[in-house]
């Protein structure tokens, strides 16, 4: 994951989200973690996902919700995969 701001001296900081293990042909729920940056307000972040097995996890599949400094990701894998 990576967040993003429109400018400053420092990065966003996030706080660590720890490894998962999930069923398979279930998802994670929403996993939280927090954001914060000095340079810019929270609510100006873009937060984006890659995934580097697409046939495991679809970029479509990790989804951001929460606001201000509270935030959840939730990632469903496809039908039927495991790694």
């Amino acid at each position: 994951m990576i967040a993003t701001s429109g400018g400053g001296s420092l990065p966003p900081q996030m706080s660590d989200i720890t490894n998962r293990v999930i069923t398979i042909n279930t998802n994670t729920g929403p996993i939280s973690f927090t954001v914060d940056d000095g340079d810019t307000s929270v609510s100006n972040l873009t937060l984006s996902a890659s995934s580097s097995n697409t046939n495991l996890v679809t970029t479509n599949n990790i989804v951001f919700g929460g606001s201000g400094t509270n935030r959840t990701v939730s990632l469903a894998p496809a039908a039927g995969q495991s790694g």
